[in-house]
This record gives structure tokens, C-alpha cells and sequence, in this order.
């Protein structure tokens, strides 16, 4: 992910380049989206000027950024969100987990936040709807606190997520199947 990336790169930045390079040329790069993903640049650039927790919360907020919603907002609603910052529902989160690596502070917020408030909702009362009953083996409490120990680079190895899952399944699922 580019927040990974970005957080592997901006300690050997200077922090006057991320504020006065780096930052303006996101702010000005243009946002194609047709482009390869490798010349997509803006939000890479813009992540790369902001601090790891900013970075993150600009991110997980890409459908509601500030430029976004200032053409959304008109009149009375333009005032609703009073400068609430999605940075603050996520900063108290963050401190639970500061001074560890980047992979593993992403992990725990989203463990806290995304999949409870959000994805484990939505499949639940999909699967409800259906008259289904939705069994998510994978976050049985033993194996979340295994994950939670292993090493940042064995989960993230390289550029392939999930490594160790995969190479767990290499005895059992054809090489095609698992990547």
C-alpha cells in the first residue's frame, strides 16, 4: 500500500523537503487516473508530506477529502462538519500502538475500526438478510494473537502481503490459486 510505502521512504526525507517539495507537488500534481498506476502520483506525493497517522487517515478518507467535499457542501451543510478532522477519531487508536512499525500500527487501527465498524457490519447484516450465519475462521482470537506477534516483514514480505498465510497454503493449493 502507499501509506507503507510512503512511511518505508519519509524517514530519510528531510522535513523541510516534505513540507516545501514534496507536499506543494502533490498539491499540484494532477490527479489521472488513467494513467498506469506507477505515474498516479498525486496521493503518494501528498502522503509523503504528511506525518504517518495523517497520512493514514487521508487515505482511509479518499472519498471524502477536503477538496471533495467542498463541492459537496453548499450553504448550511458546508458548516456541519465544524472542522472535525477524521484524523482525530483515529489518533487515540494510534497512541495505543506508537513506536511500533508502520505495517503493524495500519493493522490494529484497522482491526479496530474498519473490520468492526465496518466490514464485519456490513457481512453480517448481509448474510442476515439472506438468512445466512457468516463464520469468520481466520479471526479466531488464538490466530489474531499469533499475527499480532509475527514479525512485520514475514507478514509483509517484499511486495506480497499475507506472506506467511501463503506459504502456509503452498502445501496444500496449486501456486496459481494462492498468488
Amino acid at each position: 500500500s502507499k501509506t507503507l510505502l510512503a512511511a518505508r521512504i519519509r524517514p530519510w526525507l528531510p522535513p523541510w523537503s516534505q513540507r516545501n517539495v514534496i507536499g506543494p507537488l502533490g498539491a499540484h500534481y494532477p490527479n489521472w487516473n488513467r494513467l498506469p498506476r506507477a505515474l498516479r502520483l498525486k496521493y503518494f506525493l501528498l502522503s509523503l508530506s504528511m506525518p504517518f497517522e495523517q497520512a493514514y487517515s487521508h487515505d482511509k478518507s479518499f472519498l471524502f477529502r477536503p477538496e471533495v467535499k467542498s463541492g459537496l457542501y453548499t450553504g448550511d451543510m458546508s458548516a456541519v462538519p465544524n472542522g472535525n478532522d477524521p484524523l482525530s477519531f483515529f489518533e487515540p487508536i494510534f497512541k495505543r500502538v506508537r513506536g511500533q512499525d508502520p505495517l503493524t500500527q495500519i493493522m490494529y487501527v484497522d482491526f479496530k475500526t474498519t473490520l468492526s465498524n465496518d466490514m464485519l457490519t456490513k457481512v453480517d447484516r448481509m448474510s442476515m438478510a439472506n438468512s445466512l450465519e457468516v463464520r469468520c475462521p481466520l479471526l479466531h482470537h488464538r490466530l489474531i494473537e499469533f499475527a499480532a506477534r509475527v514479525p512485520a516483514d514475514v507478514k509483509y514480505h517484499g511486495q506480497t502481503s499475507k506472506h506467511l498465510l501463503k506459504r502456509y497454503l503452498e502445501r496444500w493449493l496449486p501456486r496459481e490459486l494462492i498468488y
